[in-house]
């Protein structure tokens, strides 16, 4: 059955919480944390988190977003229990595998990925994996399941161990080990407790079916290589930095990337529960999604460009280490802008389970990624690298758009996403190129009444049923 609008907008915001919350623990731990750790071990802690993160895509071998898909539509009528109980099965034999094989491997892998041989590092990277892994299915089935609760109950302990706990350590211990095992150990306290709170999800599988595994898979392994071009297009800045610059570097890109996730605030909710709604009403709803795009992109365009305007105050919470970054800074909010869009234009692509087709729009984006980082590292240093990934992030919102809407119609207008993109690509620019302050801010106010124009009908429509959902 559709959702009426209003119940729509409440289970938005209802899973939004968890980013909200999330966002405001980081922002009070960000003016302690760049001044309590240096930003070598930040770049360190985010290196370490950059690799689980990979590691976590190839464990999980895109079954965790086959079981999203298959939620509602169960190939062979077989049960979400043995669904769910088939992905944990698979992907835990993988994390076994993995472990087995990599031993021998130690020194190297240590080697490769921390720049050290440390068996205390690789240790806690595979119960890291293991963590990731567990979460990623508990988080998907609440989303699925539209359980906010336990969603945001899960979300907000995340949020707390990783902002909050290692900042503790720190006064202790400002050096990134010690920060490591208690991140670690937190999550794998907190992921077998919530598989433990969740066990009656699990099925006994009494019969082997062929037919679901061949489905769940036919739609899963295409999405191997998809995830990990996404990982290596998030990842490539902080790669290239760790291995061309320093871990200083790194330490300072990210903390200018974790300030331009306020974006996500706009998105927070979004593709939570986006995901679950499309593949529930895309056969009913075309022109709810027509809508959802035109409010989305005018909303975090609106925002995007606030954010800028009010980038002097926001860098004031930063160490004066990490104060550097405030010139690049809006390249980098165009990055999250960029793919929020395109998570409502290329929907065609999921719905039509052509997974396949995301190879395409991530292989171009990581290519153009990777050659434009190594292009204007040199000259330009770590502004050439943010640059890069805006850059990135464009092509991939562009291609995803084209082959999503080759297959499921949801954009009734591509002037909103050119607009938006042109408008914070000027807004970055201007951020860049123009010293004097005074002009600066007159010509970032003028792309701001520039797109408050553009989108006055939007900005009207949304400022009613604001008023009347209020009401």
């Amino acid at each position: 059955m559709a959702e009426t609008g209003k119940s729509f907008v409440k289970k938005f915001i209802g899973f939004s919480v968890v980013t909200w919350v999330s966002f405001i623990i980081s922002f009070l731990s960000a003016p302690i944390s760049t001044r309590l750790f240096d930003p070598y071990v930040l770049g360190k802690i985010n290196i370490f988190n950059t690799y689980t993160n990979l590691w976590g895509i190839l464990i999980l071998v895109g079954l965790d977003q086959a079981y999203a898909r298959f939620y509602y539509e169960r190939p062979n009528n077989r049960t979400v229990g043995y669904l769910f109980t088939f992905c944990f099965a698979v992907t835990y034999s993988l994390i076994l595998l993995f472990v087995i094989l990599a031993i021998p491997f130690r020194d190297f892998l240590s080697q490769v990925m921390f720049q050290e041989k440390d068996n205390l590092l690789l240790w806690l990277f595979f119960l890291s994996v293991f963590c990731t892994a567990t979460l990623r299915y508990l988080n998907l089935t609440y989303r699925m399941e539209k359980d906010i609760k336990l969603y945001t109950i899960q979300g907000i302990l995340m949020a707390l161990i990783s902002k909050v706990l290692y900042i503790g350590v720190g006064f202790w211990d400002s050096s990134y080990k010690p920060a490591l095992v208690v991140l670690t150990v937190s999550h794998l306290i907190l992921a077998l407790v919530f598989l433990l709170i969740q066990k009656e999800r699990f099925e006994k599988i009494r019969k082997y079916d062929k037919e679901v595994t061949k489905e769940i898979f036919s739609f899963a392994i295409p999405l191997i290589p998809v995830s990990i071009l996404m990982w290596a297009n998030s990842s490539i800045p902080q790669i290239v930095m760790q291995n061309t610059m320093d871990y200083h570097s790194v330490g300072i890109f990210t903390s200018a990337v974790a300030l331009a996730n306020i974006i996500l605030l706009v998105q927070a909710g979004f593709n939570t529960y986006w995901v679950p709604y499309t593949y529930e009403n895309y056969k009913t709803q075309t022109g709810q999604f027509f809508k959802v795009h035109r409010y989305l992109v005018c909303v975090v365009t609106l925002f995007g460009l606030f954010v800028v305007l009010s980038q002097d105050i926001i860098f004031l919470l930063l160490g004066e280490k990490y104060r550097a970054a405030k010139v690049f800074f809006p390249f980098l909010i165009l990055a999250p802008i960029c793919y929020i869009i395109g998570e409502t234009t290329g929907m065609g692509i999921g719905i039509s389970k052509k997974t396949y087709l995301n190879i395409t729009v991530f292989t171009v984006s990581v290519v153009v990624n990777l050659f434009f980082c190594m292009l204007l590292r040199i000259p330009m240093g770590i502004p050439g690298i943010a640059i890069a990934t805006s850059m990135a992030a464009i092509v991939s919102m562009i291609l995803k758009t084209y082959l999503g809407e080759k297959h499921y119609h949801v954009v009734d207008s591509y002037k909103y996403m050119f607009f938006s993109v042109t408008i914070i690509a000027a807004s970055a620019i201007i951020t860049l190129l123009v010293g004097n302050m005074l002009m600066k801010y007159f010509l970032l106010l003028g792309a701001m009444f520039a797109a408050a124009l553009f989108f006055r009908h939007e900005v009207n429509d949304l400022f009613r049923y604001t008023k009347s959902f209020v009401r």
